[in-house]
C-alpha cells in the first residue's frame, strides 16, 4: 500500500469519525492489517463497512474481522491483478508464500503436537494465514485497577503478505496486562526473515510469562511502570513450550 492510498485512508477513517481519536498506535494497526488485503479497492470497502456501522474508531480485532469477512467475499485463489494490458493470471499453487505457510504449519504440527499448555488453531483452510492461540500459562491481567494473576490468554496471529519479510501481526483476544502488549503484542524489535511461526509462538509464551518484557520501549506504559516497580515479582510463570507437547486443533476436524 502506497503513502498516497495511505492518506486516502486516513482521511476517510477521520471524516467517518471526526471527533474520535486515531493515535499513532491506532494508525500502525490499521496500516499492518489493512496492508495485508490484496487490492486498494478491498481495502477501502473494509473502511466504508465499518463506516456504515460503527460509532467510533474500532479497536483492532474489530477491524481484522470486518476485514476478513470483506476479503471472504472476493473471488477465491490467489489472484494477480490486471496489468497495464488488461491480462489477468492465478498464481501457481506451489508460490513461495504459499511454501512458507506449508512448512510453517507442517512445522507447528510436527514439533508441537500433544501440549496440554496450548492449542494451535488455523482459521480457514491450511496452510493458514491466520492462527488462534490458547495459552494456557500464568501472566497478568487487571482486575479493576488491581494486576491479577491470569491462566488463560488468547491470541490471533496474522501472516501478512510480506511474511517472512514483515513480521507477524498478533492481536490479544483476552485481556493481558503487559508492557509490550496494548491492541497488539509488539513481538520483536527486530524480526528476521528466518524466524518463523513456532519461533512466535515461543515467543509469545515467553511475554505472557513475564519471561520477556522492555519496559524502555514499551506500548503499556503503565504496565511499564509497574513492571519497573515489581522486579521480584517476575517471572509470573515458568512453564517451558518443549517440542512435541502442543495441541493442534484443527477447526471442523472431526
Amino acid at each position: 500500500m502506497g503513502h498516497d492510498e495511505w492518506e486516502q485512508i486516513v482521511t476517510a477513517i477521520r471524516a467517518a469519525w471526526p471527533d474520535a481519536a486515531f493515535d499513532d498506535a491506532t494508525s500502525e494497526t490499521y496500516f499492518d492489517v489493512l496492508t495485508d488485503l490484496p487490492y486498494a479497492d478491498v481495502r477501502m470497502a473494509v473502511i466504508q463497512s465499518i463506516g456504515l456501522s460503527a460509532t467510533s474508531v474500532p479497536r483492532a480485532g474489530e477491524l481484522l474481522t470486518r476485514a476478513a469477512a470483506v476479503a471472504a467475499a472476493q473471488p477465491a485463489g490467489i489472484v494477480i491483478p490486471p496489468s497495464e494490458g488488461g491480462r489477468t493470471h492465478t498464481a501457481p499453487a506451489t508460490s513461495p508464500r504459499v511454501r512458507r505457510l506449508t512448512a510453517d504449519w507442517e512445522a507447528v504440527r510436527e514439533a508441537f503436537s500433544g501440549h496440554s499448555l496450548i492449542t494451535v488453531e488455523p482459521l480457514g483452510p491450511t496452510p493458514a494465514e491466520k492462527y488462534r492461540i490458547t495459552f494456557r500459562l500464568q501472566g497478568i491481567a487487571l482486575q479493576g485497577d488491581q494486576p491479577v494473576h491470569s491462566d488463560i490468554h488468547q491470541c490471533e496471529i496474522h501472516l501478512p503478505v510480506g511474511y517472512p519479510r514483515e513480521q507477524p501481526l498478533v492481536l490479544p483476544l483476552t485481556p493481558i496486562f503487559h508492557p509490550n502488549v496494548s491492541d497488539r503484542f509488539c513481538i520483536a524489535d527486530d524480526w528476521y526473515a528466518g524466524e518463523g511461526l513456532m519461533d512466535v509462538i515461543t515467543r509469545l509464551a515467553d511475554i505472557i510469562q513475564y519471561k520477556s518484557f522492555n519496559t524502555k520501549s514499551y506500548l503499556n506504559r503503565r504496565a511499564a511502570i509497574w513492571a519497573e516497580q515489581n522486579p521480584n515479582l517476575f517471572p509470573v510463570g515458568t512453564d517451558e513450550l518443549g517440542r512435541g507437547e502442543v495441541v493442534v486443533s484443527i477447526k471442523g476436524a472431526q
